[in-house]
């Protein structure tokens, strides 16, 4: 089935059905994975899919040898009925199910049956669900004329002005120590509060969960007693000591949706990214998976998604905007809604300034925002921005 599914691809192209039922782990030997990494990160860039491409990216990666060689991606080639190549891939995933539970259980015995019965029946739960039914995928087709003849108002947003929709993803980047733990806590206590953040409306109070990985318990108590009042109700903003899960890891992911699904958010904030995954930020296809995990998280769990993130150092890069983030392209690509923070220091008068760059999805870009920080309750404000040179 593995070789059917690799050898229909090359010939044909993925079908999106079949790229988006298939992780590169649900592959069994280390070679196809390879091979299916690959072809997964060309489509997900839109770059062609075939033998020569797919050879020349594991050769760039130093993988063709694991991949089996030239040879061997010719020879899948021969293989195929690109006509069976959905029932095979059915196949793969169900096996790669199989070999999931098969993993748990032997896990449980060799433990001599100590272990948590609901982390043990959460993870059998999220392996089941990953069952397609009868091959039918997730997501329903619509009719051109369904979307046209429509007139159902649009789900309201968390943010106003397509700054934060329902079930979105929003990622906050800056320079390392400009601020963006602060900006992404104004945002949680507007949120939590359901008020203004700088200009944007906020229509109602919203759930939020905030992990947080950098800021110990008494530098967060500190920051808090400045930041907050007493007008939030309990359970409303739930905030972590420092926290640091690997979404990209089978357990963990399964842990954090337990958590999500405790706490029940309408908004996670995680903070910052590098602390929620394992794999090569540089690593477009690696960091293409992480972020669609994220929208699997949001979309299953019906909530918003806010990632801290850092961008580049400056001068190390021309991009502006959601562009300038450090890391792979991928990163900016998944998200809804990108935000940049910048600090500047007047050297004269050593007054620090902040700005907001936005670039929306669901809505037009705003202004650059100018900000300074009100040092009494550490909370960001709009100000104006410095005078133009002459």
């Amino acid at each position: 089935s593995e070789r059917t599914v690799l050898g229909a691809v090359l010939l044909d192209g993925p079908e999106k059905e079949i790229v988006s039922m298939l992780n590169y782990e649900d592959f069994y030997t280390d070679q196809h994975q390879s091979i299916w990494r690959t072809i997964r990160y060309l489509h997900l860039n839109n770059k062609p899919v075939d033998v020569p491409s797919v050879m020349n990216t594991l050769k760039k990666h130093n993988l063709l040898d694991t991949a089996g060689g030239g040879y061997y991606l010719t020879e899948l080639l021969e293989i195929p009925t690109t006509a069976t190549a959905k029932y095979h891939a059915q196949q793969i995933k169900e096996f790669a199910i199989l070999r999931k539970t098969k993993e748990m259980a032997y896990k449980f015995i060799s433990s001599g049956y100590d272990i948590n019965l609901n982390d043990l029946k959460t993870n059998i739960d999220t392996c089941i669900a990953e069952i397609p039914s009868n091959g039918v995928l997730p997501f329903t087709l619509y009719d051109i004329e369904d979307y046209v003849n429509d007139d159902s108002p649009d789900p309201a947003m968390i943010i106003n002005e397509g700054v934060l929709p329902e079930r979105g993803v929003l990622i906050l980047g800056g320079q390392p120590k400009t601020g963006k733990s602060l900006v992404s806590m104004n945002i949680a206590l507007a949120l939590a509060k359901g008020v203004k953040w700088l200009d944007f409306d906020i229509p109602e109070p919203r759930r939020v969960l905030v992990l947080q990985a950098e800021n110990s318990y008494y530098n967060m108590r500190r920051r808090l007693k400045q930041m907050a009042d007493t007008t939030i109700p309990r359970g409303t903003l739930t905030i972590s000591d420092p926290a640091s899960l690997k979404i990209n890891d089978y357990k963990q992911f399964s842990q954090l949706e337990h958590m999500v699904e405790e706490h029940q958010p309408e908004v996670l904030i995680l903070d910052p990214l590098v602390y929620f995954h394992s794999v090569d930020e540089n690593d477009n296809a690696a960091m293409g998976m992480v972020m669609e995990q994220m929208r699997t998280l949001a979309n299953n769990n019906n909530m918003a998604i806010i990632i801290v993130h850092h961008a580049k150092k400056m001068g190390v890069s021309e991009n502006t905007g959601g562009a300038n983030l450090r890391g792979a392209s991928s990163v900016f690509g998944a998200v809804d809604t990108s935000i940049i923070l910048s600090r500047d220091v007047n050297l004269e008068t050593d007054e620090v300034s902040y700005s907001l760059d936005f670039e929306l999805r669901n809505g037009e870009n705003p202004e650059r925002m100018y900000l300074s920080l009100d040092q009494d309750n550490l909370q960001m404000r709009t100000t104006l921005g410095a005078l133009p040179e002459l």
